[in-house]
């Protein structure tokens, strides 16, 4: 296969933290023209949203290390790579876009070439990278050997368009539905955390990666981060009452970039507590009350396994269409290693981002 890239592109680093005007604004071009090619339908992308997700991903994609590709000065492509931690030390996630005028160029290659040094200095045994299922990414994935592992479906709630007769669930008998933004309260806190381990039940098809194992200290640590970023995340749970421990919940991130728009997070429920439509009383709370106090949101997004038809269900209950489907791919490291040409030795580990 062709690895080349066009002589006069040249790959360089890029920290999110310090990157200079220029690089900015060309970083946004970046985004906006190929958000026209990809997701036309889409919102218009604001340079405030494209320059805050890079700064303040959404809740696990933050990026390690990233580039910037450059043509006579203008950026035509960028790449990340994430590095995923506790269950998931194995991967290393590669992301990479590239201008719609320069793709089959090679560029996504160099910037994927760029990356991988990163992901080998981790000992992380697999590179895992997902693309829009009808966009170019498959067969660039295809032609570097990458195996699909996964598909997910991106689903769309447009608040103003929605009919709301789905938003009807009364709370099953034996439970009570109890809100919060931010912390945990502590008396829930140990329950809460072995709920979002039930997370574990969702399918994630052919992947190597693994569900969250969460304890109390690591959700500590989750809200801590969001704090940090001045993420919004609010909860609804459903509390047992003959227990009083958490039987399932619901989770939406806002993001300080992106003030309309609201991210689902997880939605699980301990297997011993379902079948009651806990999820659907959920779900229902959450848009309510959501609706209630944040008024400018106008649109929610929810992901979830493509194989999972009861939550896909659940979900076009309460209104969300189907907007794009995206497919996970991964590859062993040493084997991209050797397809790029590049050595296969394995660097000394190091814990810094450099």
């Amino acid at each position: 296969m062709n690895l080349s890239v066009a002589a006069d592109v040249e790959i360089v680093p890029l920290d999110p933290e310090s990157v200079d005007a220029t690089t900015l604004d060309g970083f946004y071009r970046l985004h906006v023209a190929a958000a026209a090619v990809d997701r036309p339908g889409d919102p218009p992308l604001t340079r405030e949203a494209v320059v805050g997700r890079l700064r303040t991903p959404l809740t696990g994609q933050e990026a390690a290390r990233c580039w910037v590709a450059r043509r006579a000065g203008r950026v035509v492509g960028f790449g990340a790579v994430g590095l995923l931690d506790e269950e998931n030390e194995h991967i290393g996630r590669v992301d990479a876009l590239v201008h719609p005028d320069l793709r089959r160029h090679g560029v996504g290659t160099a910037l994927l070439a760029a990356a991988l040094p990163a992901v080998r200095a981790h000992r992380r045994q697999v590179v895992q990278g997902a693309v829009l299922k009808d966009g170019p990414g498959p067969a660039w994935g295809a032609a570097l050997g990458f195996q699909i592992v996964h598909e997910t479906v991106l689903q769309e709630l447009v608040l103003a368009a929605t009919d709301r007769t789905g938003w009807q669930a009364a709370t099953p008998a034996g439970y009570q539905l109890r809100w919060w933004a931010g912390s945990t309260p502590p008396e829930l806190l140990a329950s809460y955390a072995a709920a979002r381990t039930a997370i574990s039940d969702a399918p994630l098809g052919d992947s190597s990666e693994q569900a969250p194992r969460w304890t109390a200290d690591r959700v500590r640590e989750a809200e801590a981060h969001l704090r940090q970023h001045q993420v919004e995340q609010r909860v609804v749970a459903a509390i047992h009452t003959a227990t009083s421990t958490v039987a399932g919940l619901t989770q939406i991130e806002i993001y300080p970039h992106r003030p309309t728009i609201a991210y689902q997070g997880d939605t699980a429920v301990l297997a011993d507590h379902r079948g009651h439509r806990l999820g659907l009383a959920l779900k229902t709370r959450m848009l309510h009350r959501l609706t209630t106090d944040r008024p400018a949101i106008d649109r929610v997004y929810t992901s979830c396994a493509a194989s999972n038809t009861h939550m896909l269900q659940l979900n076009q209950t309460l209104g969300f269409t189907v907007h794009r489907g995206v497919l996970v791919f991964e590859q062993d490291t040493d084997t991209l290693t050797s397809t790029l040409g590049q050595p296969t030795d394995h660097p000394q580990q190091t814990r810094t981002t450099d």
